[in-house]
């Protein structure tokens, strides 16, 4: 089994995409709870409960809103070849991060449908990958 597993690229493929998928929800959170703490230092926010608040109010919308579009990404991805969706992933993901420049205060809709749709695409491009 071990010299098949070796042999064989499907497997480092599934290895790789693995430890890259693991990443991804400590980074969400961790770059998450920066963004949101940068607010503190301009004044939007008062303090760290503040951060805190904004981090729950945050995952509370946008982790529902992304499960239920992800429903939607994958009756998409049945019907056409998955490597097309790849470029638009990325474009919609920058889109997002740029559109967190104009985030006034993270508890916004602006913000809360940027980190749900980053969250989207970021799910999108892991499918289609």
């Amino acid at each position: 089994m071990r010299t098949q597993v070796l042999k064989s690229p499907d497997w480092i493929y599934i290895f790789l995409s693995s430890a890259v998928s693991g990443l991804t929800l400590p980074m969400y959170g961790t770059y998450l709870v920066l963004w949101i703490n940068s607010f503190v230092e301009k004044g939007v926010l008062a303090d760290e409960n503040d951060v805190k608040s904004a981090f729950v109010t945050l995952n509370i919308y946008s982790i529902p809103a992304v499960t239920v579009s992800l429903l939607l990404a994958a009756a998409i991805l049945d019907k056409i070849e998955p490597v097309w969706l790849i470029g638009p992933g990325f474009l919609l993901r920058g889109l997002c991060c740029f559109l967190t420049l104009y985030v006034v205060n993270p508890t916004e809709w602006l913000a809360l449908g940027a980190i749900s749709f980053f969250l989207f695409a970021s799910s999108v491009i892991a499918q289609a990958t």
